[in-house]
């Protein structure tokens, strides 16, 4: 999980984006048989509707990082959402962190990607 901490930080989402290509061609270059799954940024809540722009945003470059075979993106972000942010079902009180709730949501989500991907 990256891109949350510096959109509230007001990193440019371009900043972001070459951080997150430097990891994934870092681990790619490594360990070039290890698939690798890009993971969205999970929506916030009570923050406004423009940090929740920026997350869509960064998903949609990160998604775009993504090839299906090496790099494999999951998108986490709309099981998360109610309405436009958060669940409040899912995070503890500062909108950001997930709770118990939220963890097995995001557990479930990605079992379903490691599960199909150990079928084939």
């Amino acid at each position: 999980m990256v891109g949350i901490n510096d959109i509230g930080r007001g990193v440019d989402p371009k900043v972001t984006v070459q951080n997150y290509t430097q990891i994934i061609r870092r681990i790619h270059a490594s360990s070039p048989s290890t698939t690798v799954y890009l993971q969205s940024v999970l929506p916030i809540r009570g923050q406004g509707n423009e940090k929740n722009r920026q997350v869509r945003a960064l998903n949609q470059e990160i998604s775009n990082l993504a090839d299906n075979k090496t790099f494999i993106f999951v998108d986490l972000y709309h099981s998360f959402l109610q309405g436009d942010e958060m669940s409040p079902d899912l995070s503890v009180n500062d909108g950001v962190h997930l709770n118990g709730a939220g963890y097995e949501v995001w557990k479930t989500n990605i079992m379903r990607f490691l599960t199909a991907r150990a079928g084939n």
